[in-house]
């Protein structure tokens, strides 16, 4: 601290809109004996000597909005800049806890539901044998199965966010949601492993190695008629 500025110097790599931003919020140490209790949060222009935006970085998805680096070098921000008060960003962070891993649960739970719904359309068009893939008992059972696990996954997202809007969603329940619909086979890995297997004949060209399936956004078909 520089009596009523603060002089923050670092940088960070991975930052949405970090190249486009005109303010930037920015978790720095102003007390390094703290450890946690010494972070504080600050609303920083981006048009303040010494802040620089680095590369933008390319990426496989996400291009609605870029992901950069940032440098900051003596950048003076006034004591007025603060969010929440000196020493107390850890707390503020905290408290949007819930907020921020129901938005990657519901990301990820909508990618599901979309993975789903290209391959009822592929597997509909798609003829083997004579007939559309759809009509075979495999890959309609483990449609079946997707669509009715995507829909719990649904269902319990849903719930939380009722209970966001009440302000009755606790950190532990968000990261149900959060760990739930990203990493286990109730949400996104086995939609789309198994999507992309039913979709195993369609030329590589569809999907950009090595990425996801594209983003898009249908009504979600019912895989089980």
């Amino acid at each position: 601290r520089d009596g009523d500025h603060y002089i923050l110097n670092g940088q960070k790599t991975f930052i949405t809109n970090g190249q486009n931003a005109g303010v930037c919020l920015v978790c720095a140490k102003t007390d390094v004996n703290e450890g946690a209790r010494g972070i504080s949060l600050f609303l920083v222009d981006t048009t303040l000597p010494g802040y620089q935006p680095g590369r933008n970085l390319e990426k496989i998805g996400q291009h609605m909005a870029d992901t950069s680096e940032i440098f900051l070098q003596d950048v003076r921000v006034p004591a007025s800049a603060i969010l929440g008060g000196e020493n107390q960003g850890f707390g503020v962070l905290m408290s949007e806890l819930p907020r921020e891993r129901l938005i990657l649960a519901i990301g990820a739970i909508a990618a599901a539901e979309v993975a789903i719904e290209w391959t009822v359309e592929y597997t509909s068009e798609r003829k083997a044998f004579g007939q559309p893939i759809a009509e075979f008992q495999n890959t309609r059972f483990t449609l079946a199965q997707l669509k009715a696990e995507v829909t719990i996954g649904r269902t319990f997202v849903d719930s939380c966010t009722d209970r966001l809007m009440r302000g009755e969603l606790d950190p532990t329940t968000a990261a149900m949601a959060s760990s739930g619909c990203r990493s286990s086979s109730r949400a996104w890995p086995m939609p789309a492993s198994n999507c992309m297997a039913a979709m195993a004949t369609w030329p590589s060209s569809r999907f950009p190695a090595p990425g996801p399936m594209p983003a898009c956004s249908k009504s979600m078909a019912d895989p089980t008629k």
